[in-house]
């Protein structure tokens, strides 16, 4: 099923398609997403106001601004908790899948470290394409993010296969990070 189930979704979409090069049209387009139809309940809220520590990853290969968000739950955990769920690091078409996975693992890894999680999930997106992943940091090694879907792929807004990332979102949901 595809996510442009409507004019408006649509309407970010196509923005996307006519402005590739602009991180904000995939940010704008995957926050609406990512509320409106995945985190929907009253609990769910969507952030972007956190930026990583060190200051050479506030930017890309390219001089651009990283434009990331999360998504946060009230209550996940306990009652009168707030709990991270999914750090969400954005990139154009034009960026290298590698650079925003990259980024993506040192967000996780800073969001991690002050929040007290053992794990998170993460999402990384390439203009509207999507790939989840599950970042668990393991004594020894080296840190990753793991695929949740495999082979791991970037699915497409516009195609019918992004039925798998709806339901991971439902797993999130169903099995937050602790």
């Amino acid at each position: 099923m595809s996510l442009l189930k409507n004019v408006h979704v649509r309407a970010l979409w196509d923005a996307v398609q006519h402005r590739p090069e602009e991180r904000n049209t995939a940010r704008n387009f995957w926050e609406y997403v990512l509320s409106k139809d995945y985190f929907t309940e009253s609990n769910y809220f969507i952030t972007s106001h956190w930026t990583p520590t060190s200051p050479q990853l506030l930017w890309d290969l390219y001089g651009t601004e990283r434009l990331n968000f999360v998504v946060k739950a009230i209550g996940a955990l306990n009652p009168a908790s707030i709990s991270l769920v999914c750090v969400v690091e954005c990139g154009t078409r034009y960026d290298l899948p590698i650079v925003i996975e990259a980024q993506a693992l040192d967000a996780c890894a800073q969001h991690l470290a002050i929040s007290g999680l053992s794990w998170v999930y993460a999402m990384t997106t390439v203009g509207t394409a999507a790939m989840l992943w599950k970042y668990v940091p393991r004594a020894g090694t080296q840190p990753k993010l793991e695929p949740l879907i495999h082979p791991p792929t970037y699915f497409e807004a516009d195609q019918p296969d992004m039925l798998l990332l709806g339901n991971w979102f439902d797993r999130m949901k169903g099995n937050p990070p602790t």
